[in-house]
């Protein structure tokens, strides 16, 4: 069996980008492949596409370290623009010239004899299978990238549009409907639902259910959950042309910026631990 590629990356978000970029930096003369089921990089930033949908963690952590961006127009920015991020940094590195979108990894079997993985890749395209062999085999696959289905008893004969947001139906008009979210996450799974007359279904995360708050265009929005959640604050600041400019031209700035950002996800974080984070989560209760 031949060579195809030293390296094959399954999958072209952020972790498969970044992984690239440093590879290529540390080994000049590394050949690799990345193969995308979608037709763009950005992963879940480009997957996802739902009203509201962003992150919650501050952009300037949530980005490279080796590719720092002054232009962030707020703190936790939205998917067009961190999509827009992860492309350039993409396009910078050249990376798109070594992917093949809309193919699909379908599985891995090591072969012993020749010491190689061997990978079947389908085209979505065509429709056809083909194999590729490689000495590495990295999935960088996200857990977001595949999306949960409905199973509320009672969807399967539901009469209205039924969508998962990551998969969001943006022909579907909710003038005059009820809206049902279901679900909780931040930015996960969800659903949409919705049936033509006074009523829709739907399940959705916290920044969708804001997004599609009770307005002039729809009578209601319920969300359902399975148990109540702590919500903390979480102030949003838009950046001005002066800290943009200080982020681009003052040393230093925005990395200590960042690494101000960086402690204070850490410091939240430790607050998860039942035993330990019970000073934290007592702060949060504060605000």
């Amino acid at each position: 069996m031949s060579l195809d590629t030293d390296v094959l990356i399954i999958g072209a978000g952020m972790s498969g980008i970044g992984l690239a970029i440093q590879m290529t930096k540390k080994y000049e003369n590394i050949q690799y492949e990345i193969y995308e089921k979608t037709d763009n990089t950005g992963g879940t930033w480009w997957a996802n596409s739902y009203p509201g949908c962003g992150c919650d963690v501050a952009s300037h952590f949530c980005s490279y370290s080796f590719a720092l961006n002054p232009d962030w127009t707020r703190k936790f920015s939205l998917q067009p623009e961190i999509a827009s991020y992860f492309q350039s940094v993409a396009e910078e590195y050249n990376i798109p010239s070594h992917i093949s979108f809309h193919s699909v990894f379908q599985k891995s079997e090591w072969d012993e004899r020749s010491a190689m993985w061997v990978i079947p890749i389908l085209d979505q395209k065509t429709r056809t299978t083909y194999q590729r062999r490689t000495r590495i085999l990295v999935s960088v696959v996200g857990a977001l990238s595949v999306p949960k289905s409905c199973e509320v008893p009672g969807a399967d004969t539901f009469k209205g549009p039924l969508f998962h947001s990551a998969k969001w139906d943006h022909t579907f008009d909710y003038a005059g409907k009820e809206v049902v979210v279901l679900g909780t996450l931040i930015s996960s799974s969800t659903s949409p639902t919705t049936k033509p007359s006074p009523r829709a279904m739907a399940a959705a995360p916290h920044s969708l259910f804001s997004s599609l708050a009770p307005s002039p265009r729809r009578q209601k929005i319920i969300q359902f959950s399975r148990q109540s959640h702590w919500l903390a604050e979480r102030p949003d600041p838009i950046y001005s042309p002066l800290e943009r400019w200080i982020f681009r031209h003052v040393p230093l700035a925005m990395r200590i910026y960042r690494a101000k950002a960086y402690y204070d996800t850490e410091s939240d974080f430790a607050g998860f631990n039942t035993k330990t984070g019970g000073a934290i989560r007592k702060g949060l209760e504060k605000e």
